[in-house]
């Protein structure tokens, strides 16, 4: 594998130096995700992974986290744990989150924004951004993950249109690989389905790593709303009376609620939601990768 910075060090500053290529102002704007993340960049992540896989390690050990999660009381955190759910499509395209180098290249995008707090994603993910992160240190760059929150996903078991999708299972991140990585919270997900026994299997592994989390001081990001099926799959039931109901069980689950912050879905009448709890509330935005 060829890591020679003078080789390198062209394409990276290409990719990431110019924040131009951030702007919106422009009607006609359209990103290009190969022109801002090459793909030679995206095949060393591979080599990579081959050759030297402990630049994973190398890089989370050497990025420089905040002192606070928040700085001014605010989070703005992309989240792209989707595929890793079974979840690809985006707008009309199946299984567009499921190009690895487009989709690494549009959470580049964002994560390089300095509007962007950070990251919530899965191991793969947030692998795959540590090596690219690191490469650009070796490269003569400034790491675009210093003073940035990376958060990383526990459950994603529950797999989109499967039979057994209510069990959502702990299926990536552990607490020990989040320790490992010096990652700066954990995100894990319950839905409710109050006609389907596997949702209370996942409610109550969600109680147990809470738990676990709060002996490592660990914030814990908790995703929790109600469900019901449909004819084609599962619908989020967004209303503010079921986010009452949930938010008062989520906020409860495990041995202390200090270090949880609430990520919901916004709806009508949200301010009745959000005076069901006194935890931080991370709301739930569009799809914008």
């Amino acid at each position: 594998m060829n890591r020679n910075p003078n080789v390198v060090a062209p394409r990276f500053g290409s990719c990431f130096e110019e924040r131009e290529l951030l702007s919106h102002e422009a009607a006609s704007y359209e990103f290009a995700p190969h022109a801002f993340f090459p793909e030679s960049i995206f095949r060393m992540i591979t080599n990579v992974r081959v050759s030297d896989p402990s630049v994973i390690e190398k890089s989370a050990q050497r990025r420089n986290r905040r002192e606070r999660l928040t700085e001014d009381g605010r989070l703005t955190i992309l989240a792209c744990d989707h595929p890793a759910r079974r979840v690809t499509k985006s707008g009309n395209d199946p299984v567009r989150m499921g190009n690895r180098h487009e989709f690494l290249g549009r959470i580049l995008r964002l994560v390089t924004n300095p509007e962007f707090d950070g990251v919530m994603g899965t191991t793969d993910i947030i692998d795959d951004l540590l090596i690219v992160d690191q490469l650009f240190v070796e490269s003569g760059g400034r790491s675009f993950f210093d003073k940035k929150v990376l958060l990383g996903c526990m459950n994603r078991g529950g797999l989109s249109g499967c039979s057994f999708e209510m069990d959502d299972r702990f299926t990536s991140f552990t607490v020990e690989s989040i320790r490992k990585l010096r990652l700066d919270g954990a995100k894990m997900m319950f839905r409710l389905d109050p006609t389907e026994s596997r949702s209370l299997d996942t409610i109550e592994a969600c109680a147990r790593t809470i738990t676990e989390l709060n002996k490592y001081s660990l914030p814990i990001f908790l995703e929790a709303f109600s469900v019901e099926r449909t004819e084609t799959g599962y619908s989020s039931l967004k209303t503010a009376e079921e986010l009452i109901k949930t938010v008062s069980v989520a906020t409860a689950l495990g041995d202390s609620s200090k270090r949880i912050w609430l990520k919901i879905p916004f709806c009508d009448d949200f301010d009745r939601v959000a005076k069901a709890t006194s935890c931080p509330i991370l709301m739930l935005g569009r799809n914008m990768i």
